[in-house]
């Protein structure tokens, strides 16, 4: 449930490069939610992945 989960759902990290970022974190053993990203409104590139304890955190690519 939710106590369980902290006080914040998930910390979202910008980058300018996500495939470049998501290579990088397979490479080094990073467990991946989303293999490859996700766009969403109509440009932005998503991806969550989890920290080391387990948390869940974001990548974002702000539209080009």
């Amino acid at each position: 449930g939710l106590a369980d989960q902290g006080k914040v759902n998930h910390l979202a990290f910008t980058v300018e490069n996500m495939e470049e970022v998501l290579k990088h974190f397979r490479d080094h053993g990073v467990k991946l939610l989303d293999e490859s990203p996700r766009e969403i409104l109509g440009g932005i590139k998503i991806a969550f992945f989890l920290g080391p304890d387990g948390e869940k955190l974001e990548l974002v690519q702000p539209k080009a």
